[in-house]
């Protein structure tokens, strides 16, 4: 169940903003939004995802010690798929998404909204990254300069989907194994 949760949550996170785009919200408003919807990934994903990863690891762990079904080994590498499959979730955000889109809009986000106190700090050396601090590369800052912030949350929609399309992935996987190689 919690597959799917987080393949909701990345879904209702891009269809909000294409939503906003398409009612032609000013850049400041969209700056604000994009934000918040940011805001929350660490809040409702990032648990999610832990609890998706560990369950499908116990559910394996359980499949790898009984021997009561014939197709236990099938069980087993499918709970495994779907638990590495979630767990690709964090790694996109932090390898690609951070780097990328998210560091771009955070620029942007920081120009327009300045006057009103939203500022990043500078990029810490730390792998892990953090909603106040700056993660674009010098490639996405330069993007981030030339674009308006329309562009760039659209982009960052698009992208997002992925991480929803992998969920369900992972979701379907570990359905399969619970349901149909029972």
């Amino acid at each position: 169940m919690t597959l799917t949760t987080d393949s909701g949550i990345a879904a209702q996170d891009s269809i909000s903003v294409h939503n906003s785009l398409r009612i032609g919200v000013p850049p400041k408003l969209l700056a604000k939004q994009w934000l918040s919807v940011y805001q929350q990934g660490p809040r409702w994903v990032l648990p999610v995802v832990l609890t998706s990863v560990a369950s499908n690891a116990f559910l394996a762990f359980v499949f790898r010690s009984s021997s009561s079904s014939s197709s236990v080994f099938g069980k087993r590498s499918l709970y495994a798929l779907s638990g590495a499959l979630m767990w690709m979730i964090p790694m996109i955000t932090i390898f690609i998404f951070e780097p990328g889109v998210n560091g771009a809009c955070k620029v942007k986000t920081e120009e327009l909204l300045r006057d009103e106190g939203v500022v990043m700090k500078d990029k810490k050396s730390t792998i892990v990254p953090r909603l106040s601090k700056h993660s674009a590369s010098e490639k996405s800052r330069q993007w981030a300069e030339r674009v308006g912030m329309e562009e760039l949350v659209e982009s960052w929609a698009n992208e997002n989907v992925k991480r929803c399309v992998v969920a369900l992935m992972a979701a379907g996987v570990s359905g399969f194994a619970t349901l149909v190689l029972s």
